[in-house]
């Protein structure tokens, strides 16, 4: 009888050109069918309030394993009615339903899929997930399962699901099934990456970042692939955080174009100020690569001090801001057109190897060290004259002091000896604002502040300042 139908199925076929996939589909040939296994799903838990979870599934349904119906020569349509249902162990169910539709020619069936999502809120505690697909005719019916324990100790930092990504991009389409705070995740719930798909992105929210009890004013973020249980140094990227808010979005990318195919654990792993771990994540990804046979190679492997190599980005865009006294103008604008976190590595590689190697790293970060003595909440320290002046020239060898007088400002003068191509100079500061804050007001170096008449800017103006002041 199939072997009938097949033939009257070719037939047909070679008159309205109809793919024969839709006669050997088995849930076209028989009117009965077991309950099939549903694959491509991948659920994420998330904070909704104080009380509420929300639980998201997604999935990716390959469309040649659905059965269709012919509306038209090569035009075919499905209808799937979709359940998300949840059990506690305490008897409470939460459930909510959906449908799902798509018209198609032969071609789209063979090759594209049925990417949706689903949300369910529920109350902390443990469920078994069930999600359950069926067409209208009964004769197709798949599920899934998972059972899935939801709530943390909201006193702590917390970290939501890891959820894999197709991309990630800004949006303002909150009627997209895929829009989550401003942004459009779309979800890649089988977690399968290389043969093109290069960039891997993972999506997550953090909470408790402000309210929870955690040292320091700042988390240290990680995150890296793992193969095995180990650990691939040369995929680490490092951040910081700081803790404005109490809550915010987690979004990152990893490059897989040039791994070995297997399986990859990507890691998030977050510490306080005392290098304690306080929280961690992990997402299991597939990346098939069949052409890759060398294994990157991680530049940062040859950088001056181990430390110096493991510098996030933004602590490389902060040493930026701090050699600005004494990077040169070409230097400048070769590191804005920099984009990878590598690439800014190499830079100041070769940044500092032009301008005496570790030692002179060494003696920098102890002079930024000493800047943060004249920093305020409006200006690091290295940001102030005297920390740029430090920075450029190094310690003084001479540093006079002159405190507040009743008609001088406070000031100090900095004396250089033997100064590359002078001998002897000079650099006077002053807090002409009485502010505590010293402007650079005069130096013998022509590239910097030069004013003879410097001892006019301190003369202080305060006599009288007070009295319209009280009136």
């Amino acid at each position: 009888m199939i072997n009938l139908i097949v033939k009257v199925g070719r037939a047909v076929c070679r008159k309205y050109g109809i793919f024969i996939f839709l006669f050997t589909n088995p849930f076209l040939l028989y009117s009965q069918q077991t309950v099939q296994t549903l694959n491509g799903v991948d659920f994420g838990v998330f904070e909704s309030d104080s009380t509420f979870y929300k639980v998201e599934v997604y999935f990716n349904f390959p469309k040649w394993k659905i059965p269709y119906k012919a509306v038209k020569p090569n035009l075919f349509t499905t209808s799937l009615k979709l359940s998300l249902k949840a059990e506690a162990s305490t008897g409470k169910v939460f459930e909510t339903q959906s449908q799902l539709d798509s018209n198609d020619d032969s071609s789209r069936i063979l090759t594209s899929t049925l990417l949706g999502s689903m949300r369910l809120k529920v109350i902390d505690g443990e469920y078994k997930f069930t999600l359950t697909a069926e067409n209208q005719d009964g004769r197709y019916k798949a599920k899934t399962e998972r059972v899935i324990k939801v709530g943390n100790p909201r006193s702590k930092l917390r970290l939501s699901s890891l959820i894999s990504a197709f991309s990630i991009e800004s949006s303002k389409n909150i009627n997209s099934p895929f829009y989550k705070n401003n942004l459009e995740v779309i979800p890649n719930p089988e977690s399968a990456y290389g043969n093109g798909l290069d960039t891997a992105f993972f999506y997550a929210e953090l909470y408790g970042i402000k309210s929870a009890n955690i040292v320091g004013e700042k988390i240290y973020q990680s995150i890296f692939l793992t193969r095995a249980g180990k650990k691939l140094e040369e995929t680490e990227v490092k951040k910081v955080r700081s803790r404005l808010y109490d809550a915010v979005v987690f979004k990152e990318s990893m490059f897989v174009g040039d791994l070995l195919s297997g399986s990859y654990d990507f890691v998030v792993t977050l510490e306080d100020s005392s290098k304690q771990k306080i929280a961690e994540s992990k997402k299991r990804i597939f990346v098939t690569n069949p052409v890759t046979t060398i294994k990157r190679k991680r530049i940062s492997d040859s950088f001056l001090e181990p430390e110096f190599a493991r510098l996030s980005e933004e602590e490389l865009d902060e040493m930026r801001s701090q050699v600005k006294a004494i990077i040169t103008e070409d230097e400048a604008k070769a590191y804005e057109t920099l984009t990878t976190l590598d690439s800014k590595k190499f830079f100041f590689q070769r940044f500092w190897e032009a301008r005496g190697g570790v030692t002179k790293v060494r003696e920098f970060v102890t002079l930024i060290g000493e800047t943060k003595w004249w920093g305020s909440s409006f200006r690091k320290g290295y940001e102030t004259d005297r920390g740029k002046i430090l920075l450029k020239y190094g310690r003084p060898t001479n540093v006079e002091v002159f405190s507040q007088e009743s008609n001088t400002r406070a000031h100090e003068i900095w004396t250089y000896e033997n100064f590359p191509g002078r001998g002897r100079v000079s650099f006077v500061f002053g807090d002409v604002r009485g502010t505590g804050e010293f402007e650079l007001l005069h130096s013998d170096v022509p590239t910097e502040a030069f004013n003879q008449n410097w001892r006019l800017r301190l003369q202080s103006t305060q006599s009288g300042a007070g009295s319209n002041f009280m009136r």
